[in-house]
């Protein structure tokens, strides 16, 4: 792939070298995943020496430096603003409501929460919003709020505390006015207040090193790890399970998501589920009996002034159900024929409601958030639209398209750097992708860069020639072979003069 002869032997290799490094499970029908994630990651590294770095990377063993660098190449980072609200209702209301009242009544007034697998913060934030809600008094209390990540890149976004409306996914009018600015380019600034009890740290949970007193990594009075621990290796996520639950204060709370379920009965562990996710106390014991059903939920005790407005149901729900067929089969293909007219705003409200309320898988999701971004740049809103191809591409980085049209919005935004980087990407994925050696060209000849930009230009139409004159140029609008053929000669005659 990609022109990398990455046979099935040096594959194998790397398969079992990212297991130990980093504990991350690419076997079976994941493998081909690993070949295309770090092949890019190879090129991205090191352009013509890709396959010497590969070997080294088999082979030998991974510094600290390249245990961060290869954990944010290969992890996924998926996040929004109160994310499983359900899950975060149970919580408030069946722990974190009584175990506030009773530390209130004992003069503790301690709490710590973590987000294990943070990714750019949301999580974090999200925890620090709720416990404000819950109290009051918060100025009165110890509020310690952890949110850890693998990727160093994921981390410095989240300590800026600047997100784009992708991250707003419930309850954004109300988030935004109570607890962001509006900041440039069509951003929000979080507030200093619920910023100011949060702090970030790099952390693998595929590693040993926790508990950890000294950086706040034990007696936690609840963790949220939610869809960090499916892509261990067996053996790797029941040893981070074990040191999770030894990171629980006595009253302490972990909880993952309800697919994860299975991962906790693998290592010998009787959770919960609850609403939107699976619960495991410090205490969780040995199977030995079948998986508890979820208890009825008592009503909430009278909330304080500034309590938060959830309110639990008179019991707990069942798993929630598929999303109904009838408004599935209907909104997407009205989406996509909404696309295809050029009906951008009618796409924009179809595809949005789709990913906010039919919850699609990742891969799916990838591709909705793409063509999502298509539409707001065609209705000019261009930063919404970036952080929709950024959120797409956390997902599946493997897609030319996304990069492409992230090139033209950055080269739309002064970024030609950035527009530059994304599609070197791109042509490592689609090498005849024509257009992008077009635009390469185009952005190399405005930095001064001449002798590169005449050799996208001749890479451009060596690619054209192979193509009929009067064919359509993919992504051209239009445009034909013979026209850009045309352009890029006299590009080349400019660049050359």
């Amino acid at each position: 792939m990609l022109g990398l002869p990455l046979d099935e032997v040096l594959l194998a290799l790397l398969s079992e070298r990212v297991a130990k490094e980093l504990g991350l499970d690419f076997g079976g029908a994941k493998t081909e995943d690993l070949r295309r994630l770090l092949t890019l990651a190879a090129l991205e590294q090191a352009g013509t020496s890709a396959m010497t770095w590969l070997r080294r990377l088999a082979l030998e063993s991974w510094t600290a430096e390249q245990r961060r660098a290869l954990a944010a190449q290969l992890t996924v980072g998926e996040t929004y603003f109160f994310r499983e609200p359900e899950a975060l209702a149970y919580l408030a209301a069946q722990h974190l409501s009584p175990l506030i009242q009773r530390r209130r009544g004992e003069g503790a007034r301690r709490l710590r929460l973590w987000s294990a697998g943070c990714c750019t913060g949301e999580e974090a934030y999200t925890l620090a919003i709720l416990a404000m809600r819950m109290l009051p008094d918060a100025k009165d209390w110890q509020l310690d709020i952890i949110g850890s990540d693998v990727n160093a890149d994921f981390l410095a976004r989240a300590r800026q505390g600047v997100y784009g409306d992708w991250s707003f996914r419930q309850d954004a009018a109300s988030l935004k006015a109570g607890h962001f600015h509006p900041a440039a380019r069509g951003r929000w600034q979080l507030k200093p207040e619920p910023g100011r009890h949060v702090r970030f740290l790099w952390h693998n949970l595929a590693d040993g090193d926790f508990p950890d007193a000294e950086r706040g990594l034990a007696g936690c009075d609840l963790i949220l790890c939610r869809n960090a621990l499916m892509y261990f290796t067996p053996a790797r996520a029941k040893a981070a399970l074990e040191r999770l639950l030894a990171c629980l204060a006595p009253e302490g709370l972990l909880l993952l998501s309800a697919v994860e379920s299975g991962l906790a009965e693998q290592a010998g562990l009787a959770g919960s589920l609850i609403p939107g996710g699976y619960a495991l106390g410090a205490k969780a014991s040995t199977l030995a009996r079948p998986r508890p059903e979820p208890q009825p939920m008592a009503a909430p005790p009278p909330p304080a002034p500034a309590a938060p407005r959830i309110a639990a149901p008179s019991r707990a729900p069942a798993p929630r159900p598929a999303p109904a067929a009838p408004r599935l089969a209907r909104d997407w293909p009205e989406a996509r024929a909404a696309l295809e007219r050029g009906d951008w705003r009618e796409a924009r409200e179809r595809l949005e409601r789709h990913l906010r309320e039919d919850r699609p898988s990742l891969g799916r999701e990838a591709e909705l958030t793409r063509l999502l971004a298509r539409a707001l740049a065609q209705l000019h809103e261009l930063p919404a639209a970036r952080d929709c191809l950024e959120h797409s591409l956390s997902l599946d980085r493997f897609q030319p398209e996304a990069y492409w049209l992230l090139a033209l919005i950055d080269q739309d935004l002064g970024a030609p750097r950035s527009a530059q980087e994304n599609l070197q990407k791109l042509l490592y994925l689609a090498p005849d992708f024509i257009l992008a050696h077009y635009l390469s060209g185009l952005l190399l000849q405005r930095q001064g860069r001449t002798a590169k930009a005449a050799k996208a230009f001749r890479e451009g139409l060596g690619l054209l020639r192979s193509q009929p004159a009067e064919s359509l140029v993919p992504e051209g609008d239009g445009m034909s072979c013979a026209q850009l053929t045309a352009l890029m000669e006299s590009q080349l005659t400019a660049t050359s003069s």
